[in-house]
């Protein structure tokens, strides 16, 4: 309980909890929550190591996703219904993501695993130059920018 003074008068105040009430798994993971507000509530599933694997809204709308052995997320199915898909190679990078609107990025690594191409939703690409060191030399964008040091840099033609 708080006191405070209002245009002169003492006006005691009491605390609202708006903090949600939770229920965790026994390795301390958040698998219920009630909101006190409204009384909505969400629940979670998760997997041996911890990881989410259905989450049901209070709307009754349930959220899915599919791992591989290494934990990387390979599928989702959205609120919506709609489906997002990933593909990883060995080392773990992501080299394929279907978003749920049927666009795709695509990636391509170095032995080091530093990205040395990309393909975007839009369909435009982006390349990476990096030095023996892995140090990023140069980016180049599908409209011909190079980017050094953060700035933009144009090839420019020799006259003849």
């Amino acid at each position: 309980m708080k006191t405070i003074i209002h245009n002169g008068k003492k006006i005691r105040l009491e605390c609202i909890k708006f903090e949600p009430e939770k229920k965790y798994d026994k390795d301390g993971n958040l698998i219920w929550r009630k909101y006190s507000s409204n009384g909505t509530t969400e629940e979670w599933k998760r997997n041996k190591s911890g990881n989410v694997i259905w989450h049901k809204y209070s709307d009754g709308t349930i959220e899915e996703w599919k791992r591989n052995k290494s934990g990387n997320v390979i599928w989702h199915k959205c609120k919506d219904g709609t489906i997002e898909e990933w593909k990883y190679n060995k080392s773990g990078n992501v080299i394929w993501h279907k978003y749920k609107d049927g666009t795709t990025e695509e990636w391509k690594y170095n032995k080091s695993g530093n990205v040395i191409w990309q393909k975007y939703k839009d369909g435009t690409t982006e390349e990476w130059k990096y030095n023996k060191s892995g140090d990023l030399i140069w980016r180049k964008n599908s409209a011909d920018i190079y980017w050094i040091n953060d700035k933009p840099y144009r090839e420019v033609k020799e006259a003849e």
